[in-house]
């Protein structure tokens, strides 16, 4: 199964703000959504341009949409992600951490 995720990261609060999709996607299905969205936003013409060549994940200054594959738990996979892709901002010193979720 796949899903789509949104990610906000500011330095000014040293905060990661996850958006999770609902997951129980196919990879065509999560890609376009993820297409969907950046199509909506004439200022993300680019990004929309680079996800339609299928890739997998595309950044956008502070912004970050992906897609990725999990097998059991959406959001849990989706915590596992983001935790790696903000690695190379813990090994750099910048201490991010990841918002509170609601549920």
């Amino acid at each position: 199964m796949w899903n789509t995720l949104h990610v906000d990261v500011s330095l000014d609060d040293l905060l990661a703000r996850p958006a999770i999709g609902p997951g129980y996607l196919t990879r065509d299905e999560a890609h376009a959504q993820v297409q969907q969205v950046l199509d909506a936003d004439p200022a993300l013409g680019r990004a929309a341009g680079q996800w339609r060549m299928d890739v997998q994940r595309v950044r956008v200054g502070s912004q970050t949409w992906t897609i990725y594959e999990y097998a059991d738990e959406p959001q849990k996979a989706a915590l596992t992600w983001l935790n790696e892709y903000l690695r190379s901002f813990r090994e750099a010193g910048v201490g991010i951490r990841v918002a509170t979720l609601s549920s």
